[in-house]
């Protein structure tokens, strides 16, 4: 049985290569556009979550 975490993981887990070959043909300029945007936002999410587990045991 699945759970929602591992799907979650697996969807993260995904590369750039995976993702064209899901597409299964080349790409618009919009397309692009998208899978970049949301790269970015994943690892700008990522860089949060890392930043708040490392800061958490830090007294402020």
């Amino acid at each position: 049985m699945c759970c929602v975490g591992q799907i979650t993981r697996w969807l993260y887990e995904l590369s750039l290569g995976d993702i064209l070959t899901l597409y299964n043909q080349p790409i618009n300029e919009e397309q692009a556009w998208a899978v970049c945007y949301q790269c970015s936002r994943s690892l700008s999410e990522e860089g949060e979550r890392s930043l708040d587990s490392s800061s958490a045991g830090v007294p402020v």
